[in-house]
This record gives C-alpha cells, sequence and structure tokens, in this order.
C-alpha cells in the first residue's frame, strides 16, 4: 500500500508558473520581495531555464512523459512574470537576458511543435493527435497576447471535442467516458471565453455550472456528466479557485470595473 502522492518525485514543469505568476500578483499589489526570496527566485528561474526542454508528467501527474503543451505555457508564464519582476527591480536582472531568450524559445516550441492543423487547436502536447483542457489556463497566463488566433480557435476546439454535455467538459480526450467531467475545466472554459470578447456566452456558462453546487454552495472535483451526481475529492479546492477567477474574468470582461478585482486572482 502507498500512502502519500507519487507526484512529488514528478517533473511538472507548470508549477515554476504558478510560483512565478503569484509572486507577480504579490509584488502589483503593493508588496515587495526580501533579498533571500527573491535570490531563490533566481535559483528555481535558473533551474527552469535547464529543465523546460525536458519531458514532463504535466499538470493532471501522468506516467506518461511527454512534451505536454500546458507545462510549456506555464513555463513561459514563469519567465514572463520574472521579466516583469526584474523590471521592477523586484528581481536582480543579471540573469534576465537568458530568461528572455528561453522565453522566446519556449514561444517557438510551441507554435511549431504544440500546434495541430487537422485539431485546429493546441494538442495535448507535442506531435498528439488529442486535447487537453488545461491547454485553456493560457487565458489567464497571458497567451493571448502571443498568438489570439491560434489561441480563440483551441477554446472552441476544446469547448466542442471534449463536451461531456450540460455545460461540463473531460479534461483529455483520454478520459471521454473513462471519468466524470472535470468542473474546474469548465470554469477555465468560462474564464477563456471572457478572455476572448465573448461575455455572454461566458457569463450564460458560469450561471450554467453553478448549477452543479450542493446544496450549501460547495463543489466537487468532477461531476457524473449522466446522474450530475457530485464525485471525486470533495470539497475540491481547484473547482472553487476557476469559479473565482471566471467570475472576475466576466465581470471585467463586461466593463464593470472589476478590473482590480479580476487582477488579484490571475489576470
Amino acid at each position: 500500500m502507498r500512502y502519500g502522492n507519487a507526484a512529488a518525485s514528478q517533473l511538472q514543469l507548470g508549477s515554476w508558473g504558478d510560483l512565478l505568476e503569484t509572486t507577480a500578483l504579490y509584488v502589483r499589489h503593493g508588496n515587495t520581495l526580501d533579498p533571500a526570496t527573491a535570490a531563490m527566485l533566481v535559483q528555481c528561474l535558473d533551474r527552469l531555464v535547464v529543465a523546460w526542454e525536458d519531458e514532463d508528467s504535466g499538470m493532471w501527474e501522468l506516467d506518461d512523459h511527454r512534451h505536454y503543451t500546458s507545462s510549456k505555457l506555464g513555463a513561459w508564464t514563469a519567465f514572463e512574470r520574472a521579466l516583469r519582476l526584474a523590471a521592477r527591480e523586484e528581481l536582480p536582472g543579471a540573469h534576465a537576458g537568458r530568461w528572455r531568450q528561453e522565453r522566446d524559445r519556449l514561444v517557438a516550441f510551441v507554435e511549431e511543435r504544440c500546434w495541430s492543423d487537422d485539431l485546429g487547436a493546441y494538442a495535448e502536447h507535442a506531435g498528439a493527435d488529442t486535447l487537453d483542457a488545461g491547454v485553456l489556463r493560457g487565458g489567464r497566463m497571458g497567451w493571448m497576447a502571443v498568438s489570439p488566433v491560434r489561441f480563440a480557435s483551441t477554446v472552441d476546439a476544446v469547448r466542442e471535442r471534449l463536451d461531456a454535455g450540460g455545460g461540463l467538459l473531460y479534461r483529455a480526450s483520454r478520459e471521454i467516458g473513462r471519468e466524470g467531467a472535470f468542473l474546474a475545466c469548465s470554469f477555465w472554459l468560462a474564464d477563456a471565453l471572457a478572455r476572448t470578447g465573448r461575455a455572454d456566452e461566458a457569463a450564460e456558462l458560469f450561471e450554467q455550472l453553478l448549477g452543479y453546487a450542493n446544496d450549501v454552495g460547495l463543489l466537487s472535483e468532477q461531476v457524473d456528466p449522466s446522474s450530475g451526481e457530485l464525485l471525486g475529492n470533495f470539497p475540491q479546492g481547484l473547482s472553487h479557485l476557476a469559479l473565482i477567477n471566471a467570475a472576475c474574468s466576466i465581470h471585467d470582461a463586461r466593463g464593470a470595473g472589476a478590473s482590480a478585482t479580476a487582477g488579484a486572482v490571475g489576470r
């Protein structure tokens, strides 16, 4: 019997993006980094310079190591946010030139190896013919500024091909019919719709998804598409975080003066 999570020993490149995005938001809202923290982050980024070209387990903690698109987007986010922090002198700028170089190499990698003409979308991983709803997080990361047409096309492809009915999405092509629909993915879709100029569609989907909460407003990890039964971890923090991000993105997209709130959770 194994206790604990095998992910503890996995390489998950997207974690660097989460770390640096959180740091950038912390600074953006009036905080500063102490020298020890800044030095630690520089060490993390220098490690990522070496590691991002490796195959990893992806955000879904898979045993099958691949060049997962969501992981490369996360690595790109780490370098992008690091450059912003260096420009604000919150991180030492001595290595900024290398971070910029690797950020640009990541753009080339994703555009050349992770895009699928057949799918009309960014694939699950380099060379794949499958989709991963995790790529929708690229909207929050800022990938739309890199490739707006391709990202918008990916949103439509994921919405159509990973559809589980009732506004729900499977998290990846390989999970269709094998597990429940993954609630966070549906909120990521709402977020991506709002960020690509489709606020009304996003709001409609968002309201539909709220119907899956239980009697006290809590959400699980997954939903059975046929019965609506809540499945998996409960309550699931990732589902609620995705809900908050989507709500703020929709609010902001509708011009309701929510830019400060949206930024606080990940614009």
